[in-house]
């Protein structure tokens, strides 16, 4: 019986887990910046600002003048607020004859820049 050993103590091992915890708050930070980035690349426009891009973005030197007419006509119906409605509505009117028939003329050039400074001011 005397050459039984003692049961050892119990003895704390200290672990340093700072290691994790770091490891642990830059994934997660990695993660939310990810996250925010798809977020912001996934951003769709609203109709109003769709409206607003095709306005600005009308190639007036094309000879495609009823396409012009039906596009400035529509979106510029989205972009509209109490301000501006009587000038949109004046150039609609001029529109109207370009936009209805099989073949048409060409858009004059004072309607063009009327339509252009609408756009740049109003849009």
């Amino acid at each position: 019986m005397l050459d039984l050993k003692d049961i050892k103590s119990i003895e704390y091992i200290q672990i340093d887990y700072s290691i994790y915890i770091l490891l642990f708050l830059f994934v997660l930070v990695f993660i939310g910046l990810y996250l925010y980035v798809l977020k912001i690349q996934n951003k769709e426009l609203t109709l109003k600002q769709q409206a607003v891009k095709n306005l600005k973005d009308i190639d007036f030197s094309k000879d495609n003048h009823k396409n012009i007419a039906y596009t400035f006509t529509l979106d510029g119906q989205l972009c509209l607020n109490d301000l501006n409605k009587q000038e949109f509505g004046s150039i609609v009117d001029k529109l109207e004859k370009y936009k209805y028939k099989q073949e048409t003329t060409n858009i004059d050039e004072q309607l063009i820049s009327t339509m252009k400074k609408y756009i740049k001011e109003q849009v």
